[in-house]
């Protein structure tokens, strides 16, 4: 699980940032994520990945965390 993560999490925030240039967009026009986990453990990693890769934007932030 842990090398899947690592790997994952910046593919999926490097694809965001094409998109939102794609869409004429920024970071800073987010204002609202929603971050579903399988796992509790993976919080402290996954938000401090986000945290870097929003580079100091701030928007309202929701973690669920689930296990199907």
């Amino acid at each position: 699980r842990d090398f899947c993560l690592s790997r994952g999490l910046g593919d999926v925030y490097k694809r965001q940032d094409e998109l939102l240039r794609e869409a004429g967009a920024s970071l800073n026009d987010i204002v609202k994520l929603t971050v579903y986990m399988t796992y509790r453990e993976y919080r402290a990693h996954v938000f401090s990945v986000l945290a870097k890769w929003l580079k100091g934007v701030r928007p309202c932030q929701t973690g669920l965390i689930f296990n199907g």
